[in-house]
C-alpha cells in the first residue's frame, strides 16, 4: 500500500491526468495563462487524436505539439496575456471534427 501511494505522489502532472489521479484537471487542461511570460498555454487530453490545432476566431488555426505519447497536445501563445474564444479542430484516422473546449 505505501509503494502505491509513493508511485502516485511521483507521477507528473499530466500523468495524473491520464490515469485519472488529477483532482482538479482545470489547473492543467484548458486555458493556461503565465504571466510572467506574457503567454498562453492550451493544453488538451485527446487519446484518439492524431493531430490538433486551436481555431481562433480570427485567423489561421495553430497547430498543437502533442507532448505526450498517451495524447496530450500543447499549444502557445507568446505575447497573450488574456483568453480568446477559440475551438479545438482534431483529426483522427483521417477524420476531421472541431468542438469547443470544455475547460474554457
Amino acid at each position: 500500500m505505501a509503494k502505491q501511494k509513493a508511485n502516485k505522489k511521483s507521477l507528473s502532472p499530466f500523468q495524473k491526468i491520464i490515469s485519472f489521479e488529477e483532482a482538479h484537471p482545470y489547473s492543467l487542461l484548458g486555458p493556461q495563462i503565465d504571466k510572467d511570460k506574457k503567454e498562453l498555454t492550451i493544453n488538451c487530453y485527446l487519446p484518439f487524436a492524431d493531430k490538433v490545432w486551436i481555431k481562433k476566431r480570427i485567423g489561421k488555426a495553430v497547430e498543437a505539439e502533442k507532448v505526450n505519447e498517451a495524447g496530450i497536445f500543447s499549444a502557445k501563445f507568446p505575447n497573450t496575456t488574456e483568453i480568446f474564444p477559440y475551438k479545438i479542430q482534431i483529426e483522427s484516422n483521417g477524420n476531421k471534427s472541431e468542438f469547443d473546449d470544455p475547460y474554457l
